[in-house]
């Protein structure tokens, strides 16, 4: 999509077009003044977080929100034995925002570190004891960037890191500095499902787990209690043909993309999604 004085929703700043109707909405007005002045990040008003903190949102001419974490299945505790999966608790970390990211230079590289974005306009109302996980999906094929933010608060972050739960240790394990990368190719899994899409595209577009840093290039940045994980689809020659097909037909697709760390052995089960986000008629 070009952009153009037709359509005031793309706004252009540093070759780095974001679109959405963010700025269109006034919480999220209220949301950028907020980050712009020089009050410490303490002094958040409810009605300034409930403007930027979101369970669903538009964007790019479609609808995102977050899937129903109990509708997938996952690894059971005695899996290992005897093969069953139960349904998932709810999500470790809860979806505030997505947004779509085009650039004339091709796909960012890093959602904190380009001005912009969601994250650079909003970090500074960010909870400082709050945890942020960043899933940066890069269609370097389209120049595009699908960016969602996810959000583990204070309470609930001290609580799950500190809990004995095998999602949360493998979830320690994740995000320390001094895990490899390999690990974290090793660990992470994707679930891609799709709700309604063209014929051609459902059979073309499968919707079983894949550990995803096995099938694509994945880098991983870890600060304090921000974490990205960046995944270059293009790099693998069968999601780049998925790519393409799906995007002649994006407006008639709604998909679904879950993520969770996978248990390999019974120490690390149950299982339990980390994240998710729904995709609606993205244009």
């Amino acid at each position: 999509r070009e952009v153009s004085k037709k359509n005031p929703t793309i706004r252009e700043k540093n070759n780095c077009y974001i679109d959405g109707k963010d700025s269109n909405n006034r919480g999220d007005k209220m949301a950028m003044q907020e980050a712009a002045s020089p009050s410490p990040p303490t002094k958040h008003t409810t009605s300034t977080m409930q403007g930027i903190f979101r369970s669903m949102g538009r964007v790019a001419g479609g609808k995102w929100s977050e899937p129903i974490a109990s509708s997938y299945m996952v690894r059971s505790a005695n899996y290992m034995k005897k093969k069953k999966k139960i349904e998932s608790g709810k999500m470790l970390f809860r979806l505030v925002h997505t947004e779509i990211v085009k650039s004339r230079k091709g796909c960012i590289s890093s959602a904190s570190q380009t001005p912009g974005t969601w994250y650079s306009n909003h970090k500074e109302l960010i909870p400082g004891d709050s945890f942020l996980l960043v899933l940066n999906l890069q269609l370097r094929s389209l120049a595009t960037n699908v960016i969602s933010y996810h959000l583990m608060d204070d309470d609930h972050h001290a609580k799950e890191l500190k809990s004995g739960n095998p999602s949360a240790r493998l979830l320690r394990k994740l995000l320390s500095p001094d895990t490899r990368d390999v690990w974290r190719d090793s660990r992470i899994k994707m679930i891609p499902r799709i709700i309604e899409a063209p014929f051609v595209v459902r059979m073309a577009v499968s919707s079983r787990p894949v550990i995803i840093g096995r099938k694509v290039s994945c880098k991983y940045h870890m600060s304090g209690k921000y974490a990205e994980i960046k995944c270059n689809l293009d790099s693998s020659s069968v999601a780049a043909a998925a790519i393409k097909l799906a995007h002649k037909w994006s407006t008639k697709i709604v998909c679904e993309l879950v993520w969770l760390l996978e248990g390999q052995n019974i120490k690390e089960l149950p299982e339990q999604l980390l994240a998710g986000i729904r995709l609606d008629r993205i244009s």
